[in-house]
């Protein structure tokens, strides 16, 4: 089974594949063992069981104290080491006032005295309400915003004090990539993005590289969010059951999500599919053991190119600017 890991621009070394956490849903069925309920510290356990060690989660999808059980218990019955795992946590947008309490508050769910890359979810404004998160948390109301001079300063000092290895960006354009690099000590080590092949963000995809920072694609299928329900009333958008795909599929003797992921792999971006089905994380870790030809990688891309650029995340605001990465 794959290990492979890239090194980043600080040194740390990051899997090439990873577990997203996101949208994995909580299975409370009595009549099912406790241990074989789909919860996510039953998920990430077996994610950890079955080789995956690079872990994504963050305050937004509230599941950092489960995520930190399973972690802990693979650790306690000798899966892994610590040391072996990175962990990627993320800072909500209201809580930019006071970073070093937001992460000590994920460790203390995580049960983890440090976290390997601390990400900046959302990049944002001063002004930030969205309708939905309005209803599902109160605290979500309109706040007011920091400004990224005061609040990146703050994500470094938690790399000085040794809470944070290093740190990263999530959903940031090129444009916010530039407003960030023009003034900071500590540059982010990943850019994590939606990314995949009805979304070849290929511009953002190159500027990231010649900074030397790493792109980790979320929904990197894509199945989850908007992705599922589109491809109901569009069948073109259900990639699994792609002619393409299932041609090349066929052709190399792997299933189709390996395909897609093998696409990633060769693309230099680092994915971290969401699954709570077990079967599925040794599967996907074994698209790393082969690697597409250079003319499949190329048509592949074209072929979807042709399709649509969708992307299924919804935007947020800043500045007056829809945020596209």
């Amino acid at each position: 089974m794959s290990t492979k890991r890239k090194k980043l621009n600080n040194g740390l070394e990051i899997p090439l594949m990873g577990l997203g956490t996101s949208r994995i849903l909580t299975i409370k069925d009595e009549t099912i063992p406790e241990k074989e309920r789909i919860n996510p510290a039953n998920v990430v356990y077996h994610a950890i069981q079955n080789g995956i060690r690079l872990i994504d989660t963050a305050y937004k999808y509230k599941n950092e104290k489960d995520v930190g059980i399973g972690i802990n218990n693979a650790i306690k019955d000798k899966l892994c080491k610590r040391e072996d795992l990175i962990i990627i946590g993320k800072v909500w947008i209201k809580f930019r006032k006071d970073p070093e309490k937001a992460l000590r508050e994920t460790l203390k769910k995580l049960q983890l005295d440090y976290i390997d890359i601390y990400m900046d979810h959302w990049p944002s404004g001063i002004d930030y309400r969205e309708d939905q998160d309005y209803r599902e948390d109160p605290e979500d109301g309109r706040f007011e915003m920091v400004s990224i001079y005061d609040f990146w300063p703050k994500m470094e000092h938690l790399v000085d004090i040794g809470l944070a290895k290093s740190l990263g960006v999530s959903n940031y354009n090129v444009q916010c990539l530039c407003n960030l690099l023009s003034f900071s000590r500590i540059k982010p080590v990943v850019n994590e993005v939606e990314y995949h092949l009805f979304y070849i963000q290929k511009s953002l995809k190159e500027f990231c590289e010649k900074q030397n920072i790493s792109v980790i694609a979320y929904y990197p299928m894509p199945r989850g969010n908007g992705a599922k329900i589109y491809s109901l009333n569009n069948p073109e958008f259900d990639i699994l059951k792609n002619e393409f795909i299932i041609k090349l599929a066929k052709k190399y003797g792997k299933t189709p999500g390996q395909i897609i992921l093998n696409w990633h792999y060769c693309q230099g971006t680092i994915p971290i599919p969401s699954t709570s089905k077990l079967d599925r994380m040794k599967e996907n870790l074994e698209a790393l053991d082969f690697k597409l030809e250079e003319e499949d990688i190329k048509k592949l891309s074209s072929h979807f190119k042709q399709i649509s650029l969708k992307k299924f995340c919804g935007c947020r605001r800043f500045f007056g600017i829809n945020v596209l990465a």
